[in-house]
């Protein structure tokens, strides 16, 4: 298989671990929201001391804090997902299957293919496309020929 065809499949490879990555990220920010509401509904419905308060108020920062950072790779990685991937990911996977679909065609020609000798041992041109080769090889045999039969005639 060509490198540029390599390329490609490394490219869509490239592709879904970035749709993979978008949503890990935006079930990390799902989880965050849950926990968050589970931590305000224990305040609410709980009485608690200052120390516990505080531990309450600290652990709801902490989450707010690891949400805030999940939600900053979420929009960059938003933003490519949008932009590119979901642009040109379906464009990408028409070109692998046209490729995928020539590279089998390809295969199949060089399978099948048998090659003849377009010059056999002797050095005469046995096929070829140029009509003007295939003639000037006979005009070339024919003076040949003559000079031959001239040659064999001076001898005699």
């Amino acid at each position: 298989m060509c490198q540029t065809y390599k390329y490609a499949v490394e490219l869509k490879h490239l592709f879904n671990e970035i749709s993979d990555e978008y949503n890990r990220l935006y079930l990390e920010i799902g989880k965050c929201d849950l926990k968050q509401q589970d931590l305000l509904h224990k305040i609410e419905s709980s009485s608690f001391n200052a120390a516990q308060g505080y531990k309450l108020a600290k652990e709801l920062k902490e989450l707010r804090e690891k949400r805030r950072e999940v939600k900053n790779d979420f929009a960059i990685i938003e933003m490519i997902k949008k932009d590119f991937v979901n642009r040109y990911n379906q464009q990408l996977s028409k070109v692998l299957d046209s490729v995928m679909q020539k590279n089998s065609k390809l295969d199949q020609l060089t399978a099948d293919k048998v090659y003849i000798n377009r010059v056999n041992d002797k050095g005469d041109i046995v096929k070829s496309s140029s009509k003007r080769l295939l003639n000037m090889q006979k005009e070339v045999k024919r003076q040949a020929r003559s000079v031959n039969q001239v040659n064999h005639d001076l001898t005699d």
